[in-house]
Order: structure tokens, then sequence, then C-alpha cells
């Protein structure tokens, strides 16, 4: 198999980058055709990707504002920035979090909010309320709080209890499952779950290496990932799967999997299209939602993660 080569894989992030850029609105947003459904979802994931890379600064620098100016009273933030001031999202607040604290802003206020969230069980809720409450709790939430505190070196006093929950949740097959709110895939609460393990050194733990298994053992004999629901409706792309599956493995990469993730890097450098983004396909559930953002920015990161396991051999 041809080994995907360097100056291939800058190129293509060059080219999310711009993608990223020429989405941005006036207001500092980017998301597509200014579309406000999602805006401060769409410009977190972008900011976080942005962020490293210091010449789109200022692109950067006037999404952070808009974040800012999007923050609620109690300091959490929502999907969007048309919900009401008593609504939340609880994967949304931390991303936010990350993406100031990088970007020298202090979340203190942030942080103190996500913590008092915490159920006495460990896990956190989603605090959304469309959401079912069956669901209010999915892996993936309790996923985004403790990787973000564990990114900004936060001390937790209930980690452990967190983690309990966490790994009681994963399933059988090695996954934490799906639900069609949740992107309608088990790679996405996989990329996010993984990454919290491996940042509490559990990269070792049976946990993680079943959840690395999963993604290996489903991936379609032509280096992309798919739903295991085959049943296509307005869903999110193969390209988007596919980059959060890829991110998930080169959390850390194994040389045990560079087949694999070869193959996958190949495959999605494949379908980026001419303007540099990647088709994010459709959120379930949210007619016309598109997912081009999202699916660019953890696309370029997945290829920024490969491209520096490159340098490192």
């Amino acid at each position: 198999m041809k080994e995907p080569e360097q100056k291939d894989v800058l190129k293509s992030i060059e080219r999310g980058l711009e993608f990223l850029k020429n989405q941005q609105n006036h207001n500092g947003s980017i998301c597509l055709n200014n579309d406000k459904t999602w805006d401060i979802w769409d410009t977190v994931h972008a900011v976080i990707t942005l962020i490293n890379f210091p010449s789109y600064k200022e692109t950067t620098d006037r999404s952070v504002d808009f974040l800012l100016e999007n923050q609620r009273p109690d300091n959490a933030f929502h999907v969007s920035s048309i919900y009401k001031d008593n609504q939340y999202c609880m994967e949304t607040t931390p991303l936010c979090a990350y993406a100031l604290h990088a970007t020298k802003h202090k979340v203190n206020d942030i942080i103190d909010f996500i913590i008092k969230k915490q159920n006495n069980d460990g896990y956190w809720e989603s605090g959304i309320p469309e959401i079912y409450d069956k669901y209010q709790n999915f892996p993936s939430v309790t996923g985004q709080v403790i990787r973000t505190l564990l990114k900004l070196n936060h001390e937790i006093d209930d980690i452990d209890k967190a983690i309990e929950w966490l790994i009681k949740k994963q399933k059988i097959d090695g996954s934490w499952g799906s639900f069609f709110v949740y992107y309608d895939s088990p790679y996405y609460p996989l990329h996010v779950i993984l990454e919290a393990l491996y940042l509490n050194n559990m990269k070792d733990n049976v946990c993680f290496k079943n959840g690395i298994d999963f993604i290996i053992n489903t991936q379609n004999k032509d280096g992309f990932w798919v739903s295991l629901d085959q049943k296509e409706r307005d869903k999110p792309s193969p390209e988007h799967r596919t980059s959060l599956a890829l991110y998930s493995l080169l959390i850390a990469p194994s040389d045990d999997h560079l087949e694999q993730i070869n193959k996958g890097i190949n495959w999605l450098e494949s379908k980026q299209k001419q303007d540099g983004r990647w088709d994010g396909g459709y959120f379930v559930g949210w007619p016309g939602k598109k997912e081009d953002i999202y699916a660019t920015s953890i696309s370029i990161l997945a290829l920024k993660k490969y491209e520096q396991s490159i340098k490192e051999n």
C-alpha cells in the first residue's frame, strides 16, 4: 500500500484551513451560509483546529470574540446563539473552555459551572432539554468534560468515579454505542472517550484497547468507516465518521495499526473537495443541518496528528 506522503498531507491541511477561514461570517462565527442552527458548536470546533496554526491567528481571534459574546450569564455555552438563556450544552461548554484557555482567556468560572453539574454517580448530563431523558447522560458528555479538564490540568475530585462510570458504560464490542442526536455513530463517543482515557494515563487499560479494536474491526476494506446501520438517511457522511475513527487511532498510534491508518488517510485525502472541505453529511433529525465545518475540522486534526507521527518516526 502507498504510504501517504507528508507534502500531500500538509497540502490537504492547508486547503482545509483555507476552507474554514473562508466560512467565517461578519460576526466572527464559522458556519455554512451563516446558518445559526449550531453556530457556536461549529465555531468552537473550527477554533480548536485553527489554534494549532499560528498563521490563522486573526481568524481565530475573531471567532473567539464570537464565542465570548455568546457566553451565558452563568458562564456556560449552548450549541447555538439563538437559544434562550436558560439552556446550555455540556458538550459545547467544555469545548469552549478549552478553546478560550488555549487563547489565553480565563476560564475558572466556566470550570466552576461544569464541576457543579457533576452527578453524584460521577457522570454529567447534556443539559439540552430536547434530548430524551434516558440519553441525557450519553457517555460522550462525560467524556467531553473529562477530556477538557485533563487537557487544562484541572484537578477533579471525583475523576475516579467519572472514569469508573465510563468504563461501566462500554459495550461488549468495545464501543460506547450510538444515538441519533449524538451523530448516529459509535465513532463520535469513541474519539472523545478514548482521548479522555489516554489523558488519564490509561492507554494500556483493556477498555482503551477494546475501543481501538472496535475501530480496527469495523474499517471498510477500502479504508473508510461507516455506520453499522447501513440504512442511509440524512445522516453524517462516511468522511465524517472516518475522520473521527482516524482521530481515535492517532491518539496513541500503534505500529500494529499502520496499515489501517495509512489506508484511512489515503481514503480521506481522496475525498477532499476542490474548495478544501470534507463533506460532513447531515445531522440526523435536524433537516438541512450540514456537518461540513465539523467534518473538516476533525479531518484537519486527524491529518495533523498523522503528520506529527511521521515526524516522530
